[in-house]
């Protein structure tokens, strides 16, 4: 049997699941990528990545944490109220224009941020709201975090028990 190529992935992790939509880390030789899928039919397929070659050893600082909550905050604070600025913020110019701002919903909605991993580039987030799930990949920036993309899945339907 032939080798693997020298770059082939050396671990891959899933950080988040749901029915339709997932998000992974892949461990290479040349980097770190965060992955967005999605399940079409029954076929799950990249949507998005995320890379950065390794980082050097260092730890992410609370200071790094507090950063990357606060963009995905600031991104769900957008749909439950109307200040589109906080996207303009927090979100990457390509992603911002392609986000619907004035989709308001309750104040008191959820809004669960969950850091799935943290590199020093790259972040990967799940946030849980009134909506349902986004995963977020974000970038470390010396301003702070920025989201970078989503991917986004509804609450799934309940299950009823038959008995």
């Amino acid at each position: 049997m032939p080798s693997p190529p020298k770059n082939a992935p050396k671990n891959i992790e899933t950080l988040g699941f749901l029915p339709n939509i997932a998000t992974a880390e892949v461990t290479a030789s040349s980097g770190i990528g965060l992955m967005q899928l999605i399940k079409t039919k029954d076929t799950w397929q990249i949507k998005h990545i995320v890379w950065q070659p390794h980082p050097k050893p260092v730890e992410t600082t609370a200071k790094d944490r507090q950063a990357i909550t606060v963009a995905a905050q600031a991104y769900a604070t957008t749909f439950y109220t109307t200040k589109p600025e906080l996207i303009d913020t927090h979100v990457d110019k390509k992603l911002a224009t392609n986000l619907h701002k004035n989709r308001p919903a309750p104040k008191d909605s959820p809004k669960v941020v969950e850091i799935l991993d943290c590199n020093d580039n790259t972040a990967c987030v799940k946030l849980t709201g009134t909506w349902g799930f986004d995963f977020m990949h974000l970038i470390c920036t010396e301003k702070g975090g920025k989201i970078r993309q989503v991917i986004w899945q509804s609450h799934p339907p309940k299950k009823i028990e038959k008995k």
